[in-house]
């Protein structure tokens, strides 16, 4: 009987020493990436191909990304919709808006997905590898002409 009460006691007193990990509990409940400021600090290709030209595969793709591209922020907000900032490097010579105004995205967290849809209603599924609060890495894979590659993004919050 003794025995059965310092089992419980140790137990209960696991239980309670316990403390949620804040790193990787969003807090309001939702997904650890909203509201957060995210800029995109790696993009990874693969199977990875030339993109520059070079004669060798390019598997990580940020550093061929301009200078005021690699700055902008994206902007998942409560309710559905999402916005993106130009860095202070903007882009010169170009209208496109970081986000199309419109866009909404939804997460399924069953299937841990981001469905990004855009006012024409075309979409992109994000299948989310982690999500905390200092990091959203997701995988998108696109197909071309009957190849598949998959891009792996990484966006760090700021």
């Amino acid at each position: 009987m003794k025995t059965r009460f310092l089992i419980l006691g140790l137990l209960i007193a696991l239980v309670a020493s316990c403390k949620k990990d804040s790193e990787n509990s969003p807090s309001g409940g939702g997904p650890a990436f909203v509201g957060k400021r995210l800029q995109l600090t790696s993009l990874v290709m693969d199977p990875p191909i030339d993109i520059n030209g070079d004669g060798k595969p390019d598997p990580e793709m940020i550093s061929l990304l301009d200078d005021c591209v690699r700055d902008n922020v994206l902007i998942f907000k409560s309710g559905g919709t999402f916005s993106g900032e130009e860095g202070p490097k903007a882009c010169s010579g170009t209208e496109d808006p970081v986000v199309e105004e419109g866009a909404t995205w939804s997460y399924d967290d069953a299937t841990k997905t981001i469905r990004l849809t855009n006012p024409d209603k075309t979409y992109e599924d994000w299948k989310v590898v982690e999500s905390n609060n200092q990091r959203l890495k997701i995988q998108y894979k696109e197909v071309d002409n009957g190849q598949t590659t998959t891009l792996t993004m990484t966006w760090t919050v700021l």
